[in-house]
């Protein structure tokens, strides 16, 4: 939705993407004169120099495809009929060269409860028809479709399955809402942290319109999913920076209270209050600013320029994304618990409370994670056993000390022909072959231990922890 001229309407600020003046110029080292004068003599020229202005500091901002460098990817998002794909269309209008094109479709159905947009779509680079700047590493654009304005549990992670680049494109939030209703929250999480990493958000711009009530539950999702610390979801988590549009103020009063509240609730929401240089006032392409479709034959820079202000704002390099290597499964929830039945007693722990009893522990090897007392409980009971197999098991019958000596007695009388002396072929057969003997009565008790120490790494860890954990429980008066 757009807005009227200023022939018909004296208030020029409704395409000034934030709180600044729209009069301001990109050139620093111009007068205000000389622009006032340059306005005054040919205003169109003057709209045309200041986008081709703004799109030379966007291509300079993002940098060249030459040099390596990743395009950023905008997630757009926003209530049902918000104006996304509107915005969308706008900012691609915006940084090329070519006429209005309706790259995501867009428009309402009166009020009839349908949206346009249901399968997510991104819009890279090879998107543009004519960019304004062909070496440019220009944005890639997400249009989302499918919230509604309710802040769920689901809508959370919905919302994190797309910031963390796990929703393909041209699929859409149905079809996971359908996993969701098929397999719960667990059965959800699991498929689609099998998905490829496609796509992960670096900006987010969340589109509301000034004709409908803010969408509050749907921004608190939002907030919480792209900013989890504040969200006590502890440090070192993906933190991805958040932008705010407003869109539709055409035939509202901007001085109006009513504005005036909707625009404060919306800053509030975002977390945006004290922050208005990441919040725009938006026109966007559509009949209502361009009654007469000149769109269809041209760009129109009164449009562009305050998108392209708000856009270079959004892409400045300053802005980054925090713990950005982080990915989905490495953020993905607890399990959820089982449903409580109404009036059944709890069976977990409560919080906060003292636990009353050994917890489970899962069978897993003792690491070098495990806590100093457990690993030191685990091998000196570990070297205790072991000690005592090898005393037990691993002595022969007949020692081989023994046998050595019997054996040297017996060669020695063979050798000296004593005519006391005897020989038995049975005997000289085990003494030829005494060292085999040894050596053989030594493999099964081997294979045996080997078997024991590879057993005691899966048996012993769970009585080790639950050993460690009744240390240091506390007396019980």
């Amino acid at each position: 939705m757009g807005g009227k001229d200023d022939q018909q309407n004296p208030i020029s600020d409704r395409y000034v993407y934030s709180f600044g003046d729209d009069s301001s110029d990109t050139d620093t080292d111009v007068s205000m004169s000389s622009r006032r004068q340059r306005r005054l003599e040919n205003p169109e020229a003057e709209l045309r120099r200041r986008r081709e202005k703004l799109n030379a500091d966007i291509a300079k901002e993002v940098g060249k495809d030459s040099d390596g460098r990743s395009a950023l990817n905008i997630a757009v998002i926003g209530k049902v009929g918000a104006g996304k794909s509107s915005t969308i269309n706008t900012l691609l209008t915006s940084m090329n060269t070519d006429k209005f094109r309706e790259y995501a479709m867009s428009g309402q159905f009166g009020g009839h409860g349908n949206q346009m947009t249901y399968l997510t779509k991104s819009f890279p680079k090879t998107a543009y028809r004519d960019p304004a700047h062909q070496e440019a590493c220009y944005p890639t654009f997400i249009d989302i479709g499918g919230f509604q304005n309710e802040e769920t549990d689901l809508n959370k992670e919905l919302l994190r399955i797309v910031f963390y680049g796990r929703l393909p494109v041209e699929d859409s939030l149905q079809g996971a809402k359908k996993v969701f209703d098929a397999s719960g929250m667990n059965g959800l999480r699991e498929q689609y942290s099998q998905n490829q990493e496609l796509l992960k958000v670096d900006r987010i711009i969340f589109v509301a319109s000034a004709q409908e009530v803010i969408p509050a539950n749907l921004i608190n999702c939002v907030v919480q999913a792209a900013n989890p610390v504040g969200g006590k979801a502890g440090k070192g988590k993906m933190t991805i920076p958040v932008f705010g549009i407003l869109t539709k103020i055409d035939g509202i009063d901007l001085d109006s209270t009513e504005f005036k509240e909707k625009e404060k609730t919306f800053l509030e929401c975002l977390g945006l209050v004290g922050a208005k240089q990441r919040y725009a006032r938006m026109v966007n392409y559509c009949s209502d600013v361009d009654p007469n479709d000149e769109r269809l034959e041209k760009y129109l820079p009164k449009i562009d320029i305050p998108a392209l202000k708000f856009l270079r704002q959004i892409l400045d390099s300053v802005y980054e994304v925090q713990a950005q290597h982080e990915s989905f499964t490495d953020t993905c929830p607890k399990p959820d618990e089982p449903p409580v039945k109404p009036g059944a007693t709890p069976t977990g722990p409560i919080p906060g409370a003292t636990p009353t009893g050994p917890t489970p522990f899962p069978l897993q090897p003792v690491g070098p994670n495990s806590s100093p007392l457990t690993l030191l409980l685990t091998y000196a009971i570990k070297g205790i056993i072991i000690a005592l197999f090898v005393y037990i098991c691993l002595a022969p019958t007949i020692p081989s000390k023994d046998l050595l000596s019997i054996c040297t007695s017996y060669e020695k009388h063979v050798s000296q022909r004593i005519p006391k002396g005897f020989s038995d072929g049975h005997l000289t057969n085990i003494c030829n072959r005494k060292i085999d003997i040894i050596g053989k009565s030594l493999m099964g008790p081997l294979i045996l231990f080997v078997t024991l120490i590879v057993v005691m790494d899966f048996v012993m860890p769970p009585i080790m922890q639950s050993l460690t954990e009744k240390i240091k429980k506390p007396k019980m008066d």
